[in-house]
């Protein structure tokens, strides 16, 4: 659905904007995610008030401190935000915990100022949105939620393509479309079992691992290894041509909450704590990069051009850690 037909742009200034008088970022960082040029995309959220509130924000320089004034673009969204994905250099998609998902389109306007343009928004899930994946070649999102429901979204957002529910047995905690097969795409679940997903046939989902715990993070290293946190703090990689684990990894001591694979081969994870791991997978070594955060991490992505590593978190900062 086009943006206007019976939607209506958000609403009020965030409490800390209105007692200041001035746009201010919501306190808590809920995820960050890179443009293919660098640009860095923030979720914020207030959690403390009465009324729960989320925004988005767009830096040209993510080194800068995290700050409205230092921002080339925001927007203030209904309700907080979950997950928020580039899906072309200058075009965003965002869930909100209403379970819409609303594209954008970064604009450039009089006087060099950038606003996020809403292009088209659905509500393919009937509660919290826990994460989104841009599909090989860019086309198709993937979305699951805490509706056990996992949505193909095409048109970088704009409609339903295909809906499969319920998809597990209870909350989807994590998808990752596969970085080589536009059709392949991985799902965790708090039922204790990850799922391999192929949409070109007609049973699609087959199990990786049915364990005795929740599932709650997935990322590919390629089309050929899948890493699965749980919430026991262990991260299992599997070959996905034969199913079978290669490393198990005891990476946290808390629920793993976020994923990421480097270009170089190096898997970041966080967990419901203030600490982050790195694992190389060529030599099955870890790194202990020290973190600077206060509350728990909430995301983590690695620039695109220089390899570095970046985390926000509940505490409202953004930290970078420079490894190769």
């Amino acid at each position: 659905m086009s943006y206007g037909d019976g939607w209506h742009d958000v609403i009020e200034e965030s409490p800390a904007s209105r007692e200041s008088g001035k746009p201010s970022i919501e306190q808590h960082l809920t995820f960050l995610h890179f443009a293919e040029d660098g640009k860095l995309l923030l979720g914020s959220c207030n959690f403390v008030d009465r009324t729960h509130t989320g925004s988005i924000w767009a830096f040209s320089q993510p080194d800068l401190p995290v700050t409205a004034e230092n921002s080339i673009a925001r927007h203030l969204c209904a309700s907080p935000v979950s997950s928020g994905i580039f899906v072309g250099v200058n075009q965003v998609i965002v869930a909100e915990d209403t379970g819409i998902v609303v594209s954008y389109q970064l604009s450039e306007f009089e006087n060099n100022v950038v606003h996020f343009v809403p292009q088209h928004y659905t509500q393919p899930h009937d509660s919290w949105v826990t994460s989104l994946s841009l599909c090989h070649g860019g086309s198709d999102v993937i979305s699951g939620g805490a509706d056990m429901r996992i949505n193909v979204l095409e048109g970088k957002g704009s409609a339903v393509k295909t809906s499969y529910y319920p998809a597990h047995a209870e909350l989807i905690s994590c998808v990752a479309a596969s970085p080589d097969n536009s059709s392949v795409f991985a799902s965790c679940s708090m039922d204790r079992t990850t799922l391999l997903w192929d949409t070109r046939i007609s049973r699609p989902a087959k199990a990786i691992v049915e364990g005795d715990c929740g599932y709650t993070a997935v990322a590919w290293k390629n089309e050929n290894y899948l890493a699965i946190g749980s919430e026991m703090g262990m991260v299992h990689v599997y070959d996905v041509r034969s199913l079978e684990s290669v490393h198990d990894l005891p990476l946290q001591k808390m629920p793993v909450h976020k994923l990421a694979f480097s270009n170089a081969g190096l898997l970041a994870s966080c967990s419901d704590s203030t600490d982050i791991r790195l694992w190389r997978f060529e030599s099955n070594k870890m790194l202990l990069p020290e973190s600077q955060h206060s509350m728990f991490i909430r995301d983590l992505a690695w620039h695109p051009k220089s390899e570095t590593l970046y985390s926000c978190g509940l505490d409202g900062n953004v930290f970078c850690y420079p490894f190769s």
